[in-house]
Parts: C-alpha cells; sequence; structure tokens
C-alpha cells in the first residue's frame, strides 16, 4: 500500500489531498454516506487525518475524514486537552473518488479567525488509518516519534507552512 498526502495554505484555508494506491480490495472500505455529515470516532475505520496548529502556539485542529464523505473537525487546546468540535466548520465538502488501486480524498477546510492562526507558521502531520478485511489496522504517518502510533503528538508533525491572513 502506498500513501500520499498533501497540504497546502491558500488565504484562510487549509487545502488536503490524500491518495491511498494499492490492494484496495484487501481493505474495509466504508460505503458512501447518503448524506455526508461531522460524524465522531472516524477513526475507528479507514480515514485520512490531518492535524495542523501554529507553530509557536499548543492549540491546534485535528480533521478525520472518511471515504463514506462523512467527516470531523476537532479543535484542541493543547495535546489532547479541550477536545470540541471546531465551531468554525460546520459543514464540509469531502470530495472522493475510487478507482481498482486507487483512492483520492480532498478537501478545504477554514483556518480560525482566531488570534495566532494568521500570519504565522503552522506546523502540520498528516496521517491515515487504514483497517484491512481482516479488521487489522495500519497507522500511517509524516513520522512516528514513538513505538506506539500518536499522531497527536507534534514531534510527528514535520510540515511547516506560511499561513496569510486573508485578503
Amino acid at each position: 500500500m502506498t500513501v500520499r498526502a498533501s497540504l497546502e495554505v491558500v488565504r484562510a484555508e487549509v487545502r488536503l489531498r490524500f491518495d491511498i494506491e494499492g490492494d484496495l480490495a484487501a481493505l474495509s472500505i466504508p460505503p458512501p454516506s447518503r448524506e455526508p455529515a461531522r460524524c465522531d470516532r472516524l477513526w475507528e475505520h479507514t480515514c485520512v487525518e490531518a492535524f495542523v496548529g501554529p507553530a509557536d502556539g499548543a492549540s491546534y485542529l485535528e480533521v478525520n475524514l472518511s471515504l463514506s464523505g462523512d467527516w470531523a473537525v476537532w479543535s484542541f487546546d493543547a495535546y489532547r486537552d479541550g477536545m470540541r468540535p471546531a465551531e468554525h466548520v460546520s459543514k464540509l465538502d469531502v470530495q472522493g473518488s475510487h478507482a481498482p488501486r486507487a483512492l483520492r480524498l480532498e478537501t478545504s477546510i477554514p483556518l480560525p479567525s482566531s488570534a495566532g492562526w494568521h500570519d504565522t507558521k503552522l506546523r502540520a502531520g498528516l496521517a491515515a488509518v487504514l483497517e484491512s478485511i481482516d479488521g487489522r489496522f495500519s497507522y500511517w504517518a509524516c513520522a512516528h516519534p514513538s513505538p506506539k502510533p500518536d499522531f497527536h503528538a507534534r514531534e510527528g508533525w514535520p510540515l511547516l507552512v506560511y499561513a496569510t491572513a486573508p485578503a
């Protein structure tokens, strides 16, 4: 299996793209939702994730995207602390495509309007949770700073991007 991901900040949005290629018949892939919506616990099945926050701050966002079209965006005050739905995201358009050996998920998420998120460097990490049809999981990330996968750990967020204020 191959997982590729990209993150781009354009104006006040984070644009995400994830590509998964390989023997997709071996993956447990959730069926499309009739009405994609905010959904809890997506990480318990095949999904992709992004973590992004001001490089010099403790707060961050966690983004979960499912091939079903369901999604979640969480705000945290600090490492695994203060988890709550990101109030500035009420709807997310998750674009997905599924070919025999390739999956793609794309979306754009607005940055929070609060202080510290614009005209600054942002640190980010991209990840995927892949569930096989036999129930086993594999955890993919830019980096795994500890023996056990922990996508929330900033040591595993190697990407630095600059966010400008909206025009």
